[in-house]
């Protein structure tokens, strides 16, 4: 006997099959409002994975800083004598200072962090002084306490030149009150016309 031919007039068996199992799913879920609800929070789901991977992803850096690290800062050219730069404060939270003196320049890198409670210092080159906006401590280019309620210089950094590169190690700190400023790590001592 030849095949049947189908209707085109007439649902196909494949459509007729999809359209009963869809009807009894949709009465198995209580109704299309049940089913509806189901899909959606279901959709909900999984965007509000989407949404908490990607809010993650963006607050935790690809390539993260450990303390500890160092970090290249500039090739020695580019720290302009007699200048505090702010280049890396919203970075690194340091301004980078190179000043002359009578035995050379020397370069030091001061946490921008007030040692008050830890507001961020903010340099005014009018007054050449680094001040606190919170409660108006206020310290010389050095990171010397001028006033306070700050009672203490703001820290410096651990600082290395290697290769013609200033590099900074924010987690290895320096305190002047326990004479940490003393120490080599410091600071870094350069020739006069050196950079």
């Amino acid at each position: 006997m030849p095949p049947a031919r189908h209707d085109p007039e007439l649902p196909s068996p494949a459509r007729r099959e999809f359209f009963g199992r869809l009807a009894g799913t949709i009465a198995a879920a209580g109704g299309w409002n049940r089913l509806l609800v189901r899909l959606l929070t279901g959709l909900g789901s999984v965007l509000s994975v989407a949404a908490g991977y990607a809010g993650v992803r963006f607050l935790w850096p690809r390539n993260p800083r450990r303390p500890g690290d160092w970090i290249p800062i500039a090739p020695i050219g580019r720290i302009v004598p007699d200048t505090v730069h702010t280049a890396w404060l919203n970075t690194l939270g340091v301004y980078v200072v190179r000043q002359s003196g009578e035995q050379g320049e020397q370069i030091v890198v001061l946490k921008a962090s007030c040692t008050h409670l830890g507001c961020m210092t903010q340099w005014d080159a009018g007054l050449r002084q680094f001040v606190c906006p919170c409660h108006g401590s206020a310290f010389d280019k050095e990171g010397q306490r001028l006033r306070g309620p700050a009672r203490r210089a703001l820290e410096r950094c651990a600082v290395n030149l290697a290769d013609g590169v200033l590099l900074v190690n924010t987690g290895l700190t320096f305190r002047k009150e326990n004479g940490g400023w003393d120490d080599p790590r410091s600071f870094v001592m350069l020739e006069h016309g050196v950079g």
